[in-house]
């Protein structure tokens, strides 16, 4: 079961395959090409930790949102955010004024 998985690097899309890891906690996919996070991160229900820092986000999907258990987000927030509940540490920079 895997619960950390780290993409560093140039990616620009990510797989489809990562929303099938349910038991994921903690995901880095910092500093990378990516312009967008698609609506399935919604799926990863367990996710505790993400990451997104030094990208190239255009906007965020809204089943971010939904990620319940979520508890740390990193990087700059290229809009509006439905509210995370249970978020504590989140060194979150916002580019956007509806954050």
């Amino acid at each position: 079961m895997v619960k950390y998985w780290a993409f560093q690097g140039t990616i620009r899309n990510l797989s489809p395959h990562l929303w099938r890891l349910s038991h994921l906690t903690v995901l880095y996919l910092n500093n990378n090409c990516l312009s967008r996070i698609p609506p399935d991160i919604g799926k990863l229900s367990n996710l505790q930790h993400l990451d997104l820092s030094n990208n190239k986000l255009r906007s965020l999907p809204s089943e971010l949102g939904d990620l319940i258990c979520l508890r740390v987000l990193s990087g700059s927030v290229p809009g509006k955010l439905k509210s995370v509940k249970k978020l504590r540490d989140g060194s979150v920079r916002n580019k956007s004024k509806n954050f």
